[in-house]
């Protein structure tokens, strides 16, 4: 029993006769389509703006004067987050894209530098305008529409703006990047996520030691062994130690190998890709809309 074949190599042949046939006989509006769509190729392309990169490479600190206590992690991030068995890389991850930190930068200046466009002098607020799309749901679902910009949309936009990679062949290194055609304003925002997500880290830390530098205090003046109380002396004399870590102005958490820095010259836009593509589009769909005029309309 012979199996019919979906496309054999006569009719595989036979497809591409027809078409070339097609273009053959339809050659100067297939041209001149895909002129059109290689003219609005460089039009568009006259549109898009050069994007600067900005990397910065920071180091997790491994080591405090708390990894000395029995049962903790070396890791400062470990100890902040909840044990050994924490991933660093994701801790500091959730500290640098938290609401807390966003809330710090935006009252310190940014919503007015990223949101500057929305303020409406009426209400002395930032308003976002609704979509059509976000109006239709309102209306079909019946609710009101929230339109005023705050420090969570701030969070959302520092997460879709900001890449932050896990270098996975050096230890605890992490690149920060971000592209952008303002390079002047992100540069900033980079170099200040960094320092903010370090001091929410420390401000956590310091509130640690306060509680376990009050529980100790309390728990040596109320024991009368002397073995114990001199491992909750130890014990204590770390996290005094520790606080005199944290409560220095330098950084507690990671170590900046390299400042926020942007690329030289602007991140490479391949036109020719661009240019081709559109214009590969423009062919096929000169040649799809003759194919359906005379298979379809024809019949």
């Amino acid at each position: 029993m012979q199996e019919n074949n979906f496309l054999g190599n006569s009719q595989i042949v036979n497809i591409f006769k027809y078409v070339f046939r097609l273009v053959k006989e339809n050659l100067k509006f297939i041209a001149g389509v895909t002129l059109a769509f290689f003219i609005a190729s460089i039009i568009y392309s006259f549109t898009l703006s050069p994007k600067y990169q900005i990397v910065a490479d920071i180091k997790l600190k491994d080591e405090s004067a708390s990894s000395s206590i029995p049962g903790a992690g070396g890791s400062v991030l470990n100890l902040i987050t909840g044990g050994a068995g924490s991933n660093s890389y994701w801790d500091f991850y959730n500290i640098v894209f938290s609401s807390e930190v966003a809330e710090e930068l935006w009252s310190n200046g940014y919503d007015e530098i990223i949101f500057s466009s929305y303020w409406d002098e009426g209400t002395k607020k930032y308003i976002k305008p609704a979509t059509l799309w976000e109006s239709i749901k309102s209306w079909i679902i019946g609710y009101e529409i929230d339109d005023e910009l705050n420090y969570i949309d701030f969070k959302n936009h520092i997460e879709s703006v900001v890449v932050l990679d896990d270098m996975m062949e050096e230890q605890n290194l992490i690149r920060f990047k971000i592209t952008t055609s303002s390079p002047n304003k992100y540069e900033q925002l980079l170099r200040d996520l960094i320092f903010s997500s370090d001091n929410k880290i420390k401000e956590r830390e310091l509130l640690k030691n306060k509680n376990k530098i009050s529980f100790l205090s309390n728990k040596i003046s109320s024991v009368t062994d002397v073995e114990i109380k001199s491992v909750l002396i130890g014990l204590l004399k770390d996290q005094l130690l520790n606080e005199s870590l944290a409560g220095q102005d330098s950084l507690y958490s990671i170590e900046i190998l390299e400042e926020p820095r942007r690329s030289k010259n602007p991140d490479f836009i391949n036109l020719q890709f661009i240019y081709f593509g559109l214009s590969f589009i423009g062919f096929m769909l000169s040649i799809l809309y003759l194919y359906i005029k005379k298979s379809v309309f024809a019949s």
